[in-house]
């Protein structure tokens, strides 16, 4: 990956309002309705990056060269396909198969290399590439039994690959699974500062309150902080933009000019290239348009939280139990918006339970980032099955699984979310799925 300079030229992310209104939306449930009050330049960019976000690219070489340039390996031929109306990706396809919006990332001890399959299992190639590998998918059942005597089975998944195109796996390679997350929120997110989410650091405890946030840097020299994806290993919009269009569906772009060919898929580094563009630019996804996609993505607007009575109580109840420690209510941006993503962007130990083994940047196998909570309302609504899956790799059928989950940092507020009454869980659940 080419070192992330200077966020970003090519992009002219926001708009310069701070009417934190104007990012609400109070219509609906949709994820991709734009901000108010964008200009008309403005409104064309975001249109062309909404285009580029819902088409479908084709192989290369094509007479449709703007958008040409799938695979040689991919997983998905838009970004629709794991993110439709920009929410939560599918778990399950409708045959009952894993959805390719549940990707598999490979990884070793000491960060490496991969033989033969690179860091992102593809389970597309193009007509004369065969696809890496299928995902499998088994799981382990977890008894959880509350005080008063409830019992909840989780089901701890076991991760694998099938069907393995080019030779074994070395014996110490670590598979993982993720979930597409829902794109809610994230030019808010964004305008967030460095030193804004800094101030709710405490990788040592200091404080002694058991909550030891700490930020995932993503270069030697901590200019650059992660915040997004499950153990915050994006700068930036543009940047995870970039990684997904390379990994997901073969694009190169800026951050990844070269083809994601393992060594030893001569097929894949033999297989046609994209013709050059009017401007000579050889990317699948030039950076006008990789920009494009970006200013499309934050500058979209946010479901309206609308709390009843019993969501208000559950409300108090998440703060009056510690959950708030780390899923922030309120956070700032650096024009002085406040808004309620209920996420600190840090990372944490999760527990053994959640522990995968995968290292990225500073996030070691137990640490994951601070979810957003923001539009777990929505996840339902956009999905075409209507069945969402929690958590990062969508283990938790529900809600309170999900809570279940929760160890290390987080431990002490599972248990004392355990220890309420029956019906003061049922409110804090509420309040979570009105948000």
């Amino acid at each position: 990956m080419k070192t992330i300079t200077a966020l970003w030229v090519f992009v002219a992310v926001f708009v310069s309002a701070n009417d934190a209104s104007r990012w609400i939306n109070s219509k609906d449930h949709r994820l991709d309705r734009p901000v108010a009050g964008l200009s008309d330049n403005e409104q064309d960019l975001f249109i062309i990056g909404r285009s580029f976000f819902r088409i479908p690219w084709v192989l290369a070489p094509s007479a449709t060269t703007a958008r040409d340039g799938l695979g040689p390996l991919f997983n998905a031929n838009t970004c629709t396909s794991c993110h439709r109306g920009n929410g939560l990706g599918e778990t399950y396809n409708g045959k009952g198969h894993i959805s390719r919006a549940l990707i598999t990332k490979l990884s070793r001890p000491n960060g490496r290399a991969v033989p033969y399959y690179g860091r992102q299992i593809a389970v597309n190639g193009t007509a004369d590439v065969a696809f890496e590998a299928m995902p499998t998918r088994t799981s382990k059942t977890v008894e959880v039994t509350y005080p008063d005597g409830k019992k909840v089975l989780l089901s701890k998944p076991i991760y694998g690959l099938k069907n393995l195109n080019y030779g074994k796996l070395a014996e110490d390679v670590i598979i993982v699974q993720r979930r597409a997350p829902a794109l809610v929120g994230l030019g808010l997110l964004s305008k967030v500062s460095d030193s804004e989410i800094l101030k709710y650091a405490d990788a040592d405890d200091q404080n002694k309150d058991g909550i030891s946030g700490k930020p995932n840097w993503l270069d030697k020299d901590k200019k650059q902080l992660g915040r997004f994806t499950a153990k915050a290993g994006a700068a930036s919009v543009f940047h995870q933009s970039a990684i997904a269009a390379a990994n997901d569906m073969g694009l190169t772009n800026p951050l990844f000019p070269d083809e994601l060919c393992s060594g030893g898929q001569s097929a894949c580094q033999d297989a046609p290239r994209g013709r050059p563009d009017p401007n000579g630019d050889t990317l699948d996804l030039t950076a006008p348009r990789l920009a494009a996609i970006a200013f499309y993505l934050q500058n979209t607007r946010v479901p309206l939280q609308q709390l009843d009575t019993v969501g208000k109580k559950g409300k108090a109840l998440f703060t009056q139990i510690g959950c708030s420690n780390c899923h922030l209510p309120k956070l700032t941006t650096s024009d002085k918006i406040r808004f309620a993503p209920y996420t600190d962007l840090l990372l944490h130990d999760m527990g053994e339970g959640l522990a995968d083994g995968r290292v990225e940047g500073m996030a070691g196998s137990r640490e994951f980032r601070t979810a957003p909570l923001w539009g777990l309302s929505t996840y339902g609504k956009t999905l075409k099955s209507k069945t969402p899956y929690y958590l990062h790799d969508s283990r938790a059928k529900t809600l309170e699984e999900a809570i279940l989950w929760h160890g290390g940092e987080a431990e002490k507020a599972k248990q004392l979310f355990m220890q309420l009454p029956a019906n003061e869980r049922q409110a804090l659940l509420a309040f979570l799925n009105q948000l």
